[in-house]
């Protein structure tokens, strides 16, 4: 775990980070705006800090730990997504609504998966919690 900066103890660069991109999810900040407030960031934390300076770099600390995940397009009227089967589709055969938004070719609708294997695989990796987790069959 690395402090944000030294001498720190509320905040490890991770913490930071995801409370960060906690908040850039839930009111919806655009990757510009998320940059130029980590840049602010950067001005008003100690010159040694260790906090991310663009959204670039934020994405890839968290990507370290193992909370990828894979974009699936899905369409506007959640009646199918745009994948395994159907992935080259322009349009829903159920609805008839666009993949695409008007005018750009950028999906209107976006689904997020997470793997469930690396995130169980990562929480077993802990003895302590295996030790809970498995305490039904060992008796």
């Amino acid at each position: 775990m690395t402090a944000l900066y030294p001498g720190c103890k509320g905040f490890t660069v991770l913490t930071f980070v995801v409370i960060l991109y906690k908040l850039k999810v839930k009111h919806n900040w655009s990757e510009i705006s998320f940059t130029k407030l980590l840049q602010v960031f950067q001005e008003v934390l100690p010159p040694d800090n260790k906090a991310p300076a663009d959204c670039y770099r934020g994405s890839k600390i968290i990507s370290q730990v193992g909370l990828d995940y894979e974009k699936i397009d899905a369409c506007p009227n959640d009646c199918i997504l745009y994948w395994k089967e159907n992935p080259l589709q322009i349009e829903c055969h159920t609805c008839c609504a666009s993949r695409y938004k008007e005018k750009t070719k950028f999906a209107a609708k976006v689904l997020r998966y997470f793997s469930l294997t690396p995130r169980l695989q990562r929480m077993y990796s802990v003895p302590w919690v295996t030790k809970v987790m498995t305490w039904h069959s060992a008796g």
